[in-house]
């Protein structure tokens, strides 16, 4: 499973975060490839922001240990999910993908019916975002 969005400092890793939890606490975990990246190459070795990291670490999950990477073609082979973080970077990945891999790229409210279509970063209301985002990941 690879979540993507722009950066890979927000939404992907901490998707990633909780999916791995998830894994983890059901005992998959090593029987899983679980990853995330980003459309983008601005942020490439960075850690995930610090409000995502204070966020998750809250919810018990530790993000610290992750560093953005850029989508690759060898994700596309590598994971049979790829969840996009929203509909931009859907289109994105799926303007990148091998068409024999592009059943495997979906948005990922395909897995969680929400009244938010997509959730974005922004300074101004990160916290309310990044609530509602963290709820809807731990549905999904």
């Amino acid at each position: 499973m690879l979540f993507v969005c722009m950066g890979n400092i927000c939404r992907s890793p901490t998707a990633e975060g909780v999916f791995r939890h998830k894994a983890n606490v059901a005992g998959l975990a090593s029987v899983l490839s679980i990853g995330s990246a980003g459309t983008h190459a601005d942020h490439i070795g960075k850690p995930p922001d610090l409000r995502s990291q204070e966020f998750a670490f809250k919810c018990g999950i530790d993000l610290s240990a992750q560093r953005a990477r850029q989508v690759n073609q060898e994700d596309f082979i590598r994971f049979d999910f790829i969840l996009a973080m929203d509909k931009r970077n859907l289109a994105l990945l799926r303007s990148c993908c091998p068409a024999a891999n592009s059943r495997q790229i979906n948005h990922q409210m395909a897995f969680k019916k929400a009244t938010h279509s997509h959730f974005t970063c922004t300074t101004k209301s990160h916290q309310k975002s990044h609530l509602r985002f963290y709820s809807q990941m731990a549905q999904c």
